[in-house]
């Protein structure tokens, strides 16, 4: 006899109406995504036989199961779908009789025995065993299967579960997890379960679904769209509702979770079904980003917190557990958050605020700096905002969380506020000044120096002391003014604090800049040592590059690559070689990694530092960007780029006409305008070349090494690199090959002999 899935073999008497809804799959509603690929993987393969898929409401699981379905081929396919009535065994084992038996899994004997009085319920669950075990391949799917709350049904489903036959497929659906050994069924490779990462839609799905109900979407928009829903196609559908429903012009990225569509969605299909006790919680808990037991025990002013998110957790109420945090702990998908947030806000005003205080407090004494921040916002409460950021901003500044700490001060934009604060105008000025923000940092610079005398930092050091170091830094009057800054900022901080390296290297910045290296240099080293022994490994690199600029000027680029480099891996191993302070690093291992010959590491830390440093001008750290911008300028140039060193060079002097004196970096700025100018004007006739370099350059045509050519004139190799390095410069090449052809074009060397190959001396 041939089998029809789907059809009747033969009619029977059930011992009830029968719902015949329940028996087959929805239709799928026009519109729906097609999720081939995951269908595919519903189907396991063997020894797997069970499929499982546990997620809430609203993540397609009916239609998942649907799809799989209408895909199965061949094979036969049941279909049950679950509801309250199912809680009666007899009920259950019916329509679970009737769906196998219209593949031919069942005979019809055994659905009209169930339809006579006192029959043994247990007979005839084995003698439906028996059946199911005779079978041949088939497939059934149950949906909906956590609405089974009887202990007497779910073992009816349990029983056929855990004996299918190996040519038999199970698929079932369920909000919950259900009380199936599924431990034991992992042992054995039987099982294959779907959770909502695997099910949740993917982008480009839901960019499909929005633009398939009639959406003008751009991709950026999808993007934030299955961000902010996280994949849940349910709230995706309703983004698209409430975005058709619109009569403003907001994107569709304005959803939010306090939408009536969510919020009616989440209050029908989530909420109404627990116990007041249990929304309750639920509710006041969205304050909380994380949830652990003692912190909800601590915020709501409760009891055996952990029992219960447990509890709730495993009813799937978009309670996701986070990855190996201990205690256990969990948070709420977004939108579901967003609902209930704004449930507890309509239903309980200002209790929000006082929970997300106590969540400050609890947070902060135990050590979570970031989330005690971010709580005392929510509570409202500015100036604990503020003195909490005021306390940790340099901690977690140079924990790299810059994006943070922006966000952060945004918030504090109030000079009331700041002015009440002054430290945290201070260190915010120059933070943001580090980081290139520079009109922000000038601004919150004048609120720190109206600081109050009797103003004091945690460290025991006025607060002017922290305003006069950060004037120093910004030297907006010029380089005597930042000296005299500085000098106060030195005198004034505390031996302990962690500001004084700073007031030291921009002392010695000051130093520098009126010309005077010996004592630059000098503070420069105490400058490190006082960083290194503070763990500020930025402020000990800027030491060292600085240090590295001195070197290289009177001629040590040994000594000078040195310290660069020391600098850079110190930077590196820290993972602060991608800031703004870090370019004044990559711009002295660029200078001194050329005159060493590495001209790989010239070029790429060129770069870097050109990536990493604001434009010359910045009102921030005047002296820092027009000093980095004359370095790369001057490798530049050494590189053989004259337009790219004009260009940074025209952008400096510019630069230092119409901000501060920066002292001696106006006469280098001349000084080397002056070398661009007479080096490429001469180098187009090699003038320029010594007879030490005239004669060897036709050496360097050859294929000798450095160190034979060193033989062949009898000078050290050393001598040999020197002058090949300043050949290179004046033909304005960067390379052996590159001074070669440069020499040819000039008439210096004779084409034949340059190209003969393997020629020799």
């Amino acid at each position: 006899m041939e089998i029809t899935r789907g059809g009747p073999l033969e009619p029977v008497q059930p011992p009830f109406a029968l719902l015949e809804s329940k028996l087959s799959p929805p239709r799928l509603r026009e519109g729906s995504i097609r999720r081939p690929d995951l269908v595919t993987r519903l189907r396991p393969k063997p020894p797997a036989n069970i499929s499982l898929v546990v997620a809430p409401a609203g993540y397609g699981k009916t239609t998942l199961l649907a799809q799989l379905f209408a895909h199965l081929d061949r094979q036969p396919g049941a279909w049950l779908s679950v509801d309250e009535r199912d809680n009666d065994p007899v009920t259950l084992l019916t329509y679970l009789a009737l769906a196998l038996h219209r593949i031919g899994v069942c005979d019809r004997q055994l659905v009209e025995v169930l339809a006579r009085p006192r029959r043994s319920l247990s007979t005839m669950v084995a003698r439906l065993q028996r059946s199911v075990q005779a079978s041949g391949p088939f497939t059934l799917l149950v949906d909906d299967l956590h609405l089974l709350d009887d202990e007497e049904s779910f073992a009816i489903v349990r029983e056929i579960v855990c004996e299918l036959p190996a040519t038999a497929r199970v698929v079932l659906t369920s909000r919950v997890e259900p009380a199936l050994p599924l431990d034991d069924l992992r042992a054995t490779a039987r099982v294959v379960r779907f959770g909502i990462e695997e099910i949740r839609l993917s982008e480009k799905e839901v960019g499909r679904l929005l633009r398939g109900a009639g959406l003008t979407v751009s991709d950026a928009e999808i993007g934030e769209t299955t961000e902010r829903t996280e994949g849940w196609p349910a709230g995706v559908y309703l983004a698209a509702l409430a975005q058709l429903a619109r009569s403003d012009d907001e994107p569709i990225t304005a959803f939010r979770g306090s939408d009536r569509f969510v919020s009616d969605y989440i209050q029908f299909e989530h909420l109404d079904y627990l116990p007041a006790e249990d929304q309750e919680f639920l509710v006041r808990a969205s304050v909380l980003d994380r949830l652990s037991g003692p912190l909800c025990d601590a915020a709501l002013r409760r009891s055996r917190s952990a029992s219960k998110l447990e509890e709730l957790a495993e009813s799937n109420l978009f309670l996701i557990p986070v990855a190996d945090a201990r205690p256990r702990t969990y948070r709420f998908q977004n939108l579901f958050r967003e609902a209930l947030d704004a449930e507890l806000r309509r239903s309980e005003p200002g209790l929000a605020e006082t929970i997300a205080t106590r969540a400050s407090a609890w947070c902060e004494k135990r050590g979570d700096v970031e989330s005690a921040i971010e709580y005392a916002n929510i509570s409202g409460d500015r100036d604990r905002f503020a003195e909490l950021v005021e306390r940790f901003l340099v901690r977690l500044y140079y924990g790299g969380r810059f994006a943070t700490i922006v966000r952060w001060l945004a918030l504090l934009e109030n000079e009331e506020l700041l002015e009440r604060h002054p430290v945290l105008a201070a260190t915010g000025a120059f933070v943001q000044g580090m980081e290139g923000r520079d009109m922000e940092a000038v601004r919150w610079a004048e609120i720190a120096e109206r600081a109050p005398s009797s103003a004091v930092m945690p460290d025991g050091s006025p607060a002017r002391a922290l305003a006069s170091l950060v004037a120093a830094a910004i030297c907006r009057d010029g380089v005597d003014r930042m000296r005299e800054d500085a000098e106060r900022a030195a005198a004034e901080l505390t031996p302990e604090s962690t500001w004084r390296p700073s007031a030291l290297l921009y002392l010695a910045v000051s130093r520098l800049l009126a010309g005077d290296r010996a004592v630059a240099d000098e503070i420069l080293a105490d400058a490190y040592a006082a960083a290194t022994a503070a763990s500020l490994v930025d402020i000990g690199a800027c030491a060292l590059a600085e240090r590295s600029l001195i070197a290289g000027a009177a001629g040590r680029w040994d000594d000078a690559d040195d310290l660069a480099v020391q600098a850079r891996e110190a930077l590196q191993d820290s993972h602060l070689d991608d800031t703004v302070k870090s370019a004044l690093t990559y711009a002295a291992s660029a200078r001194s990694a050329f005159h060493n010959g590495d001209w790989v590491r010239a070029r790429d830390d060129l770069v870097r530092a050109e990536r990493l440093v604001p434009p010359p001008g910045s009102p921030a750290f005047p002296w820092f960007c027009a000093q980095v911008a004359l370095e790369t300028a001057r490798v530049r140039m050494e590189l053989s780029d004259p337009a790219g060193a004009t260009a940074t060079l025209d952008q400096v002097r510019a630069a230092l006409a119409a901000g501060p004196d920066l002292g001696v970096l106006h006469g280098q700025a001349d000084e080397l305008a002056a070398e661009l100018d007479d080096r490429f004007h001469r180098s187009e006739r090699g003038e320029q070349l010594t007879p030490a370099e005239l004669r060897l350059l036709p050496l360097l045509t050859t294929h000798l090494t450095f160190r034979e050519i060193a033989e062949h004139l009898k000078v050290s190799r050393n001598t040999v690199k020197t002058q090949a390095i300043c050949t290179y410069r004046k033909l304005g090449a960067s390379s052996r090959s590159e001074a070669i052809q440069r020499a040819i074009e000039l008439g210096l060397v004779e084409r034949s002999d340059a190209l003969a190959p393997g020629r020799r001396v």
